[in-house]
């Protein structure tokens, strides 16, 4: 399966999605249920870790059609939902990143991206406090 979903850790509140080879968006779509399991599990904020250092390819043809619509979805299907960190060194998705920054609210809310696990950590971690002290 060129797309697995595991939990980070034991704790239980990031979610890593690895894509790995040559991956498709109806494969991703496929995976919308077991999504669901891994947010209903739990109430509290599940982060996601889309973790693209071993996918052959930066995204799929005609992505970016897709993009906004996922993530108005997770936005409204799980109010658990916190970051999605893409971590991938493709240029590419850099620059596609820019772009749903421009064109969308909740993207530019809920997505970052960066090349590292140590850096996508710290990114969930600092918007975490950034909530926690929002809430207070």
């Amino acid at each position: 399966m060129p797309i697995t979903l595991t939990w980070y850790d034991e704790t239980q509140k990031i979610l890593v999605q690895r894509f790995t080879g040559h991956w498709t968006m109806n494969e991703y779509f496929a995976l919308k249920p077991d999504s669901e399991r891994f947010f209903n599990s739990t109430p509290e904020r599940v982060d996601v870790m889309l973790d693209m250092l071993e996918a052959k390819h930066f995204l799929p043809p005609n992505v970016m059609m897709y993009v906004q619509e996922i993530v108005k979805n997770a936005d409204f299907s799980y109010p658990n939902w916190g970051l999605a960190v893409f971590i991938s060194t493709w240029r590419m998705n850099q620059v596609l990143y820019n772009i749903g920054c421009r064109v969308s609210r909740e993207y530019r809310q809920h997505v970052r991206i960066t090349d590292s696990y140590e850096q996508a950590l710290s990114l969930i971690a600092t918007d975490r406090q950034a909530a926690s002290t929002a809430n207070r």
